[in-house]
């Protein structure tokens, strides 16, 4: 054929699945999967669950057999192969890669005695990852309040119940206490402003995620990007605090102007140019903490103390000049991922629908036609990045003055 494909499996519990990509356009060009009905799992004991790995090479091949068939494809059509497995799993195998006994796959749960084991005689801080939010809203999660910035942080993983059913076991309160007291070390460090690489922030902090986040939000101006709410830290058993993601990406590339009577509005009208900071500016949380009101969200936070840092200043601008190529093929790839979705478009439209993307808020770009609307973000985009190449490679380290929400020289 004239076309090159991407060949992706995945491994799962209950098939495996194998599907052709066509390299140029995004294309799906064929699917299928094996077994047709859910494949076994054996269950010798109570808790355990196994699979013959030999079975997933027959379902494999009997899948790509199939896509193959349906494209008209041959091997050498084929630019480049993915697997994705059913997350961890133990494959006994000889000398020669034969497989020794059926495989341990991902819900067994025979080792929960010994991880438990583990958990009492080693502690929580050697055992477990742990996933947190700041997040300013209200719900039922459980969370603690930082002492130096205030913010709202909440214990997301593992599971500790919520306030109406909490889990007051004591290894539960440990662990609790151990993200509590770290977090809280952290930003006492950011806030003092202790800067030295061995004994300062950096000692307790992944700098380089905290780096990509920014660069991430940044560029997007995202509003929900700025310490306030659904950011997430994370820390393993062997790392420091680091950011896991990204999220809450609604409100991005000027998609907000919010409402001009608003007491954010000065937050939002920064978020709708593509000139100018706004994740650097704003660290704060619109709320009110120990009878200290922030109706700017301009409190100072993380990235306010962080830019302050020559050391944290030239890892970023080495950073995004690693980056920056790539942000460049952004519209190419926006303008592929029209195409990929141009037949649900065709489809809507078809049915008597008429989409339309309009920014939230009461803004002033209403867009008429879905080509406009990519147009527009396409030129916004454009006119960010250049904008913040420019004024990220001439940064230097200042001081963040929250009265003013300016920096200073130091």
């Amino acid at each position: 054929t004239n076309h090159q494909y991407l060949l992706g499996f995945d491994v799962g519990s209950s098939s495996v699945k194998a599907s052709l990509v066509d390299a140029d356009s995004g294309r799906v060009a064929a699917s299928a999967f094996f077994p047709e009905s859910e494949a076994p799992i054996l269950a010798a004991k109570p808790g355990w669950a196994e699979q013959d790995p030999e079975s997933w090479w027959r379902y494999a091949s009997q899948a790509l057999r199939k896509v193959m068939a349906d494209a008209g494809a041959s091997g050498e059509d084929i630019k480049a192969i993915g697997i994705s497995y059913q997350m961890h799993g133990l494959v006994c195998v000889d000398r020669d890669l034969k497989p020794l006994r059926p495989a341990i796959i991902w819900c067994d749960s025979r080792a929960v005695p010994y991880g438990e084991r583990a958990f009492r005689d080693l502690g929580a801080e050697k055992c477990l990852g742990h996933l947190l939010e700041i997040d300013n809203k209200g719900d039922y999660d459980r969370y603690f309040r930082t002492e130096t910035f205030g913010k709202k942080i909440k214990f997301k993983e593992p599971d500790f119940g919520d306030r109406n059913n909490p889990d007051n076991s004591t290894s539960a309160k440990e662990q609790m206490q151990y993200m509590t007291d770290y977090v809280n070390e952290v930003e006492k460090l950011l806030n003092a402003r202790n800067f030295d690489p061995e004994n300062g922030y950096r000692s307790m902090m992944e700098v380089g995620t905290f780096i990509g986040n920014y660069i991430v939000h940044e560029l997007m101006k995202n509003v929900d990007g700025g310490m306030r709410l659904s950011t997430y830290f994370a820390k393993d058993s062997d790392t420091k605090l680091f950011m896991p993601f990204v999220w809450d990406f609604d409100l991005t590339l000027g998609n907000y102007n919010g409402d001009p009577s608003a007491r954010n509005s000065f937050y939002l009208s920064d978020a709708n140019t593509p000139q100018g900071w706004l994740i650097r500016l704003r660290g704060g949380s619109f709320e009110t903490v120990n009878g200290v009101s922030d109706p700017y969200g301009a409190k100072t936070s993380y990235y306010q103390c962080l830019f302050e840092d020559p050391l944290f200043v030239e890892d970023l601008k080495e950073y995004w000049n690693r980056v920056y190529p790539r942000l460049q093929k952004i519209p190419d790839f926006i303008d592929k991922m029209v195409e990929y979705n141009s037949l649900a478009y065709d489809h809507n439209v078809s049915a008597g629908k008429n989409p339309r993307a309009n920014n939230r808020g009461s803004g002033i770009r209403r867009y008429s036609s879905w080509s406009a609307a990519v147009t527009d973000l396409k030129d916004w985009y454009s006119q960010r990045l250049t904008w913040l190449n420019t004024n990220i490679n001439s940064l230097v380290a200042q001081h963040y003055n929250e009265s003013t929400r300016k920096y200073e020289n130091l």
